[in-house]
């Protein structure tokens, strides 16, 4: 093949890598569907069939002669079933799907070795040619089928994709072109770069009007003179800047539809339906269930719910650990359901919506054993991530949120499935890396559930716009619990921090400034003061800032490669004023606030702390009681024995004395 011929074909391939795709999804989810239905659908066998045809055709012509040779024998077995001359069983399924994923395999790499692909194939070639007759659809069922439910547990069947059985939320797309995803980011980022033209139009807006204050103040001020020609001169002036400022002011409207519209227009081209994440979840639930011995009901609802695909590229992965965590730890085997008076098949629930915030609301439920709060607590001590008597300190939803700790896990046995306890740690990053917010609720014996909250959209959101050290800065408004006004006098001790009581709910309180290295002010030390509560993972924090300037939209830009790594910012975003703007990292901001003592030290308490004398002549001991009374907001001073102990005392004043006898 000559190098222009090999150029083609690779072009032709990168094309066909598109079309395969589709065709795979839909034998996949066909296969799925026939599997569960106790009726075939002639429609599925079609489709399944002509989807098969179609791959087959189109690897010949990209010159893909593995995958078209198995596409040939698959299309047997479906025209087989189309004319309704073969009965198939549950193995044979398993045949087919092995099948599929061998294809995908030879799609991605054309040249990977075909030996299964070749025992693939004699293997339907021989369910093919059985003995022809007449039958109808056949399927061996597991012991657990509908027949044996309760008829309150008439739970559906579970479905790959939109079947007659849930759902259908299939999109007509009319006609349609591919258009590469560079140039689809590219007419987005333009279309929000046009949000820093609105700012600017408020901006000029407000500058105006500040000349308008200082005109009233010139008139004033020549008032007593009343020269006429100056007189009529600024009547003249402040009717042109009146006018300038009507006209903005329609301008700026103008350009905020025209804004609106492209914006939105430009977002649905990248804004795609959830279920294109989870074609493949169906087959993976179904593999891995029959793989572990289990009957799971796999339910997947809001498929149609439209997202940036940015968003949904990124929770790809941490559903995928979700849904295996979920199988793996949470689901029962039939036996011990039913040992427990539950139904022998399980049920796993995956929804999309919309939250009333218009933020995405994804919810992972399993009606599974659930997660036992008490052997996390005793995991934790085992581990060594904390002792004893902190362990049984834990409240309940303290206790459920340690499997997100770094190398926590409670299973025995590592696993293909289940991982090295690194996962659930990784995934409530990467949800809050696209700025989304993970939580977990369980109830022992009745099942767990995972809810995910997330942006539409990655590139803008709203944000919290604060002033602190005379810089700006700005907080994502999806991680601000509330913003509030405090006086210093309702700060209080706890556990060696301060913190502050607001609406009821107590938080440890820093200084924003303190957490992300600004030089201290003295003038910006007021009561009452600004306090921005914010929100991470299962963490909250007051930041007290200078000054809150309000909330708005925001346009993220990113820092480059070169400020990758700059602590606390996750970006910058450009005001109308032509000043760039640093985006906090909430989750930074918590995590430094957390591991610092009394870290809000710029606002005075009028209480001075108690001061100790401790008198111990075991410097372990000496150390040990003295990190737990600094800690816990005491002055202390030591003494290695009675006579230090007593000389000090006689020359100092102290509250308490601690000492051995």
């Amino acid at each position: 093949m000559n190098p222009s011929d090999l150029e083609f074909i690779q072009e032709l391939r990168q094309d066909f890598l598109l079309e395969a795709e589709e065709h795979l999804h839909t034998i996949t989810s066909g296969l799925l569907e026939l599997e569960n239905s106790p009726t075939p659908s002639d429609k599925v066998v079609e489709s399944v069939y002509r989807a098969a045809h179609s791959l087959k055709g189109a690897a010949h012509a990209v010159e893909m002669p593995k995958v078209a040779s198995l596409c040939q024998s698959m299309e047997g077995v479906f025209s087989k079933l189309k004319d309704k001359t073969l009965s198939i069983e549950e193995k044979d399924f398993d045949l087919l799907q092995r099948s599929m994923n061998c294809l995908s395999t030879l799609i991605s790499d054309p040249d990977h070795d075909d030996s299964e692909a070749r025992s693939l194939a004699k293997s339907m070639d021989d369910l093919k040619n059985g003995s022809p007759k007449e039958v109808s659809f056949s399927l061996s069922m597991q012991p657990s089928t509908a027949a044996q439910k309760d008829p309150e547990d008439n739970l559906p069947t579970p479905t790959a994709t939109p079947t007659s059985h849930q759902e259908n939320h299939q999109v007509t797309t009319g006609d349609t072109v591919r258009v590469k995803s560079a140039k689809v980011d590219s007419l987005l980022l333009q279309a929000e770069e046009m949000i820093s033209v609105n700012l600017a139009i408020d901006q000029r807006i407000s500058e105006t009007m500040e000349v308008m204050s200082l005109i009233e103040d010139c008139k004033r001020s020549l008032h007593q003179e009343d020269p006429g020609t100056l007189k009529q001169s600024f009547q003249s002036l402040e009717t042109a800047i009146r006018k300038v400022i009507k006209a903005l002011s329609l301008d700026g409207k103008a350009a905020r539809v025209l804004l609106d519209r492209l914006l939105r227009d430009a977002k649905a081209v990248v804004m795609l339906p959830s279920s294109t994440i989870i074609q493949s979840f169906p087959k993976m639930v179904r593999d891995l269930s029959k793989t572990m011995g289990k009957d799971v009901d796999f339910q997947v609802t809001g498929g149609e719910v439209e997202v940036d695909k940015r968003i949904l590229e990124g929770m790809k992965d941490p559903l995928i650990h979700l849904i295996r965590n979920a199988l793996d730890h949470g689901i029962e085997k039939p036996d011990e359901r039913a040992a427990s008076d539950k139904h022998p098949q399980a049920s796993l629930k995956l929804s999309f919506s919309y939250t009333d915030s218009g933020q995405l609301d994804i919810i992972l439920t399993d009606d599974g054993r659930g997660i036992d709060r008490n052997r996390l607590r005793e995991k934790a001590v085992s581990s060594g991530i904390m002792s004893e008597e902190q362990a049984r300190s834990l409240g309940d939803e303290e206790a459920l949120n340690l499997i997100f700790r770094s190398g926590f896990s409670t299973s025995a046995l590592i696993t293909d499935i289940s991982g090295r306890g690194l996962g659930m740690a990784i995934v409530r990053e990467n949800v809050e890396s696209l700025g989304g917010s993970l939580s977990l609720s369980s109830e022992t014996g009745k099942g767990t559930s995972f809810r995910i909250k997330l942006p539409l959209s990655m590139a803008t959101f709203r944000g919290v716009l604060v002033e602190e050290g005379g810089r700006p800065f700005v907080i994502p408004t999806s991680q601000v619990v509330r913003v509030s006004q405090v006086h210093s006098d309702r700060i209080r001790s706890l556990e060696g921090r301060e913190a502050i009581d607001i609406e009821g709910v107590t938080y440890p309180l820093a200084r924003l400034g303190d957490i992300i290295g600004l030089d201290r002010n003295e003038k910006d030390e007021v009561s009452p003061f600004p306090v921005v509560v914010v929100s991470s993972s299962s963490s909250s924090f007051a930041f007290a800032v200078q000054s809150v300037k309000g909330e708005q939209e925001i346009l993220l830009k990113g820092l480059g490669p070169q400020l990758m790594k700059v602590p606390f910012v996750s970006g910058a975003t450009v005001m109308g004023s032509g000043k760039v703007v640093p985006v906090l990292r909430v989750k930074d901001l918590v995590q430094r606030a957390s591991e610092r003592k009394s870290a809000f030290s710029t606002v005075k308490v009028d209480e001075t702390p108690p001061s100790v004398l401790l008198v111990e002549d075991s410097i372990t001991s000496r150390t040990l009681l003295k990190n737990i009374l600094t800690a816990s907001g005491y002055l202390v001073q030591t003494a290695v024995d009675g006579q230090e102990g007593f000389d000090l005392f006689s020359k100092g004043s102290f509250d308490i004395v601690i000492s051995d006898v």
